[in-house]
């Protein structure tokens, strides 16, 4: 049977087949070539939660594709772990699938490939009964079937008060906020209809993506985890590959091309090392007499952030307890603030001095703040010092989260985990202040520890 020719659908002798099998269904009414990686996530990702973590160009947005259209023409709906069924033909239901990603134009990419696979084949657009572009893409077909992409922005706000039956969670890794929008947005939106939920993307460390794989293969009676690696994919140009695998390093190849977890070895800290201090946090809390605290400050410049970070130092781990982060002040705003907060939290105070430090300092000598300028050497003594500090769990710091404008969420742990011990970190406006603030309390031995280039003091 081929595309260009509506089939009859009660007498079409291979429809009965292609409906519970989506690589017969690509094969023979889409003419997609499958690579075997492919075929083997059409046929297993079944569960109520899918997880695909490979490399680039293997191929995620393809078979998804494939997918969502399979989804739509026969509108699949769960009866238990490794049971489904399809809705009769000729019968219509509202039956609503969508393809989400941390920006709009991420999330369109798996649409316009779905396009592509309909545009030209007559079956496909027969049952094509809309197309829409504002304010968001859509594709509804004659069966009451709606594909959609949307963006998880604003930690999934565009998503609330919707129903849907399928979801891709595409690109899912380089979202900083992806669990909470998986576990408090997305999984709420197939609650009531027992949808499926789909995450496919490139690893990024191991960050929320790679917890949620483990979790999965923990159990398999709800999830189902693949790994891909981008050589499975025979339509790229292999030669190509073969020479940037020549070139590149180890671990960008584990990650880009085969699609493993990886550490990134140019991070400053673990996973497990923010998640260890993390759960140590006894959360933010007021100034309470007796107790000793520690404040560090990292100023703006034009459009970066001024911020601050007071520690609660009296036994360890320190707590991080108070915390400041804004632009877009005068700087007697700036000096207000930090006064304000000395008096509230008495104890030692050390900020950015470089540049402008001498005039600042000046400013401020009413509250007697300690200098730090920055060269090299005294940058990679307070990135060693925050990493020791980590090693030994001794600081403690809450989940903080901040809404920089109307599109983008800052939060203090996506920050961290961005941290490097080669580049500026110049994006890292309150690791600064909370290094600088843990700085007045650091071992007055110099201990060097082992990092190679990067452990230079």
């Amino acid at each position: 049977m081929n595309g260009d020719s509506p089939p009859k659908i009660q007498k079409d002798p291979y429809w009965q087949k292609a409906k519970y099998d989506p690589r017969f269904f690509a094969c023979t009414y889409l003419q997609t070539g499958l690579h075997r990686g492919q075929a083997l996530w059409l046929k297993r990702s079944e569960q109520n939660e899918n997880l695909l973590h490979a490399g680039n160009r293997w191929g995620k947005g393809e078979v998804q594709a494939v997918k969502f259209l399979h989804r739509a023409v026969f509108q699949p709906v769960h009866l238990g772990p490794f049971r489904w069924a399809c809705r009769r033909a000729g019968s219509k239901f509202e039956y609503r699938l969508v393809n989400v990603s941390i920006t709009q134009n991420q999330a369109e990419l798996v649409f316009r490939k779905i396009l592509r696979r309909i545009r030209g084949n007559r079956f496909l657009e027969s049952l094509v009964a809309e197309q829409k572009r504002t304010p968001f893409p859509l594709l509804r077909f004659e069966n009451g079937s709606e594909i959609s992409a949307r963006t998880t922005q604003r930690k999934g706000e565009y998503l609330l008060g919707e129903g849907y039956d399928f979801i891709n969670f595409d690109e899912a890794a380089f979202d900083p906020a992806g669990e909470y929008v998986a576990d408090k947005v997305l999984a709420l939106r197939l609650a009531d209809r027992g949808g499926m939920l789909d995450f496919t993307s490139t690893p990024k460390g191991k960050n929320w993506f790679y917890r949620r794989a483990q979790k999965l293969k923990r159990n398999p009676y709800w999830g189902y985890v693949q790994q891909g690696d981008s050589r499975e994919n025979r339509y790229i140009n292999q030669h190509f590959l073969k020479k940037w695998m020549q070139n590149s390093p180890e671990l960008l190849i584990r990650q880009n091309v085969y699609g493993e977890f990886v550490e990134d070895e140019e991070s400053l800290l673990s996973n497990l090392e923010i998640e260890e201090a993390l759960a140590a946090s006894k959360g933010l809390s007021p100034p309470v007499e007796g107790r000793k605290y520690a404040a560090g400050w990292d100023l703006g410049r034009k459009i970066s952030f001024t911020t601050g970070a007071i520690l609660d130092v009296t036994e360890k781990p320190c707590q991080l307890v108070d915390w400041v982060r804004f632009r877009h002040k005068s700087w007697e705003q700036v000096f207000q603030t930090i006064r304000q907060k000395k008096r509230d939290y008495p104890g030692p105070l050390i900020l950015d001095a470089t540049g402008l430090g001498d005039v600042v300092l000046d400013e401020l000598k009413d509250i007697k703040p300690e200098g730090f300028k920055f060269t090299q050497k005294t940058k990679n003594a307070l990135l060693m010092n925050f990493k020791r500090a980590h090693e030994k769990r001794e600081l403690a710091y809450p989940h903080l989260e901040q809404w920089e404008d109307a599109d983008n969420l800052w939060t203090l742990k996506s920050e961290l985990e961005s941290l490097t011990w080669e580049n500026d970190n110049r994006q890292a406006d309150f690791f600064f202040a909370l290094a600088l603030a843990l700085w007045v309390c650091r071992p007055r031995e110099e201990i060097i520890l082992p990092y190679g280039k990067w452990a230079k003091i």
